[in-house]
């Protein structure tokens, strides 16, 4: 198994013929591909992104994209995503060159599309700028995040998600459809378009925080945002994946304030578990703290499922048990006693579901 990683390396370069200063530094961006077992580094692509792609090429000029200076290196070329494909070359997009590259094992660049240099044309509604999370599907289609405007230029009136019909042997790019945001906002930085395999594209948007779910024509199902806009919440990617997940730390279960020990109630939780359909509630005696009994059990609500005990038997413990679907126990809680000191659950209360792979 490998894994394809960025980097950023700094390096001296003589910046005069760019307004920059004689001693000047960039950030010449590296990509590399590694055996994950081991470490060995199969591809690196380092020195080639300044031997083949000009810093004239970058739309980002010095003292936007950083000075130029050792503190402050020029950004010139941001490599912001890596795709290995299946015939082993390389899918790589500079946001600041606004250029998606083919890169063949040996480094060498077999073409660019997009930017100042583009070996492609391009049809209407079918050019991107400051772009993101660009991945290739098949021979003929590419899905790229528009940013269309970085934190000192604007180019488009809002971002987009683009599928991309692409002709590689005309050098032609056609629309296939466009994803835009319920807002018509415009995302400076960051952002992803998933296809999905029934059709439609998840598409995350990035500096704005929120996501939506659109059509295979690209018109828009739904979307949520999951933080106010003007608070600096961002993500970087969104995927939309089946889950599932069964924490280490076993669920919490606070009590409410009981009115006496025949009368209380639990609120049971465990953030980050799939599984969970239904809860049980059990409670113990002073006498036989460990030995729990069955009292109620619930379908679970929402994050936090409510649970109440109202009976003669006076319990003076509770706890609770998470159930999946098949009725089985996923785990255990602590014990909780009424002036909510806790201890562990009793040593014969084990899951009877079987464990994930």
């Amino acid at each position: 198994m490998t894994a394809v990683m960025t980097a950023y390396p700094t390096q001296a370069l003589n910046l005069t013929a760019y307004n920059g200063p004689l001693d000047g530094y960039i950030l010449n961006c590296a990509a590399q591909e590694v055996d994950i077992a081991t470490g060995r580094p199969l591809f690196t692509w380092h020195w080639q992104p300044l031997n083949h792609v000009d810093p004239s090429e970058c739309y980002a000029a010095i003292g936007e994209a950083g000075s130029g200076t050792v503190d402050d290196p020029w950004y010139y070329f941001h490599i912001n995503s890596i795709q290995k494909l299946d015939d082993g070359n390389y899918f790589i997009s500079s946001r600041h060159c606004h250029t998606l590259y083919l890169v063949n094992p040996a480094g060498d660049i077999l073409w660019k599309m997009g930017g100042m240099k583009s070996d492609f044309t391009f049809g209407p509604g079918a050019n991107f700028s400051w772009q993101h999370h660009a991945r290739m599907h098949g021979s003929n289609t590419i899905s790229v995040f528009n940013n269309g405007a970085s934190e000192y230029n604007q180019e488009f009136p809002y971002s987009q998600g683009l599928l991309l019909n692409f002709d590689e042997s005309h050098k032609t790019i056609t629309l296939n459809s466009a994803r835009s945001p319920f807002n018509r906002t415009v995302t400076t930085s960051q952002g992803s378009v998933q296809l999905l395999d029934n059709g439609d594209s998840f598409v995350g948007w990035g500096a704005m925080p929120y996501f939506s779910q659109h059509d295979a024509s690209g018109n828009i199902l739904w979307s949520a945002q999951f933080a106010p806009s003007d608070n600096e919440v961002s993500s970087y990617r969104v995927f939309s994946h089946d889950w599932v997940a069964r924490p280490i730390a076993p669920p919490l279960m606070p009590i409410s304030s009981p009115s006496s020990s025949t009368n209380a109630t639990v609120y049971a939780w465990w953030n980050g578990a799939t599984e969970v359909t239904a809860w049980q509630l059990l409670g113990s005696t002073a006498s036989m703290p460990l030995a729990a009994e069955i009292l109620n059990v619930i379908g679970k609500v929402d994050f936090e499922t409510t649970l109440t005990y109202t009976g003669r038997r006076q319990y003076v413990f509770f706890q609770v048990a998470a159930m999946n679907a098949k009725g089985e126990i996923l785990e255990y809680s602590a014990f909780t006693s009424l002036n909510g000191t806790t201890f562990s659950k009793a040593d014969n209360q084990t899951a009877t579901a079987l464990p994930l792979n």
